[in-house]
């Protein structure tokens, strides 16, 4: 799966809209869509999405197994 479809889905799981327009603070926050941002934000601002170096967010790239399982269990430690 993509870095970006998950972002977008993850948000819902948690009980949040994530549509938002808004400002993601990741250096390539214009690459992201404007119909992503609410929710990479959203995800951003609670810790559950961290990027990658260089405060890049890479919004075309594939998520690896790694970064998958990071921000499942990132999201089990923060659900409220």
């Amino acid at each position: 799966m993509g870095i970006l479809p998950m972002a977008v889905h993850h948000p819902n799981a948690l009980g949040q809209s994530g549509h938002e327009a808004a400002t993601t603070g990741f250096a390539d926050d214009t690459a992201i869509p404007d119909w992503a941002k609410g929710a990479v934000a959203t995800l951003s601002k609670r810790g559950i999405i961290e990027g990658k170096g260089g405060n890049q967010f890479a919004p075309g790239d594939q998520a690896t197994r790694a970064e998958t399982i990071r921000v499942l269990l990132n999201m089990l430690r923060n659900r409220q």
